[in-house]
């Protein structure tokens, strides 16, 4: 039962890190260096790459997580519902 409280925590964690990741992207326009227009092109494009990988990372990992650690039945889990 350890393990699957563990496994809980690191998913909201990872949860709410990639909603704010989307919100980030969401929000893009008020960031300070898409606006300037010093920084080069392929930067700000790297840039933009970068935090939708963030997004796409933090909720791929939560889905992993969530599918295969907390939806898998342990063997005595299994073992309790045949008994019954």
């Amino acid at each position: 039962m350890n393990n699957k409280l563990f496994y809980y925590v690191a998913c909201v964690f990872l949860f709410i890190k990639g909603c704010v990741a989307f919100l980030d992207v969401v929000q893009i326009k008020s960031n300070g260096i898409i606006n300037d227009a010093s920084e080069s092109v392929p930067y700000k494009i790297g840039l933009v790459i970068g935090m939708i990988l963030q997004v796409v990372i933090y909720f791929g990992l939560t889905k992993l997580i969530f599918q295969k650690f907390i939806m898998t039945k342990s063997s005595k889990e299994l073992n309790s519902v045949e008994q019954i």
